[in-house]
């Protein structure tokens, strides 16, 4: 598994977005034929050869992904899961100022080491707090909704 691996694109121009477009729709209609059995593999042909990669769902799914951030005229990043975030990344990451993420390490809400005086944060225990988060927001949401109901509020 790569443990450190970062690869930025920067946003596709016209003929990228447009051939992105076309490969999503590819995948998309034909996904269902992929493969032995139809079992959603992606088969790849190497032009020019009768090499054949044999790609698993995941892994087509994960270039679906990138393609559709790519066809909208996003750039795309891939990092790894294990890769180690400094406090200003994690802190852009959620959304928040740096001071309130250090109060949230301090108060071990999300897991770090320090190396030496700095603090670090692995990206998945990062997008572990931050799904957490969306998660107790959407029951409050219920909650609040449901409480408006009863109430007669909402009609």
């Amino acid at each position: 598994m790569i443990t450190h691996t970062k690869q930025t694109t920067p946003p596709p121009g016209p003929q990228e977005q447009q051939s992105a477009r076309e490969a999503v729709a590819k995948l998309v209609t034909d996904s269902a034929t992929f493969g032995k059995g139809g079992d959603g593999h992606l088969h790849i042909t190497v032009k020019g050869t009768n090499d054949l990669i044999d790609l698993p769902p995941m892994m087509r799914n994960i270039i679906q992904d990138v393609l559709q951030h790519l066809a909208a005229g996003r750039g795309v990043q891939i990092v790894a899961i294990e890769t180690d975030l400094t406090t200003n990344q994690a802190a852009n990451i959620l959304g928040v100022s740096r001071p309130y993420l250090i109060k949230l390490l301090d108060s071990n809400d999300i897991p770090h080491t320090k190396v030496n005086r700095h603090r670090r944060v692995k990206l998945d225990d990062l997008l572990t707090y931050r799904q957490a988060q969306q998660d107790a927001r959407g029951r409050s949401l219920d909650e609040m909704y449901q409480a408006s109901e009863e109430l007669g509020l909402y009609e």
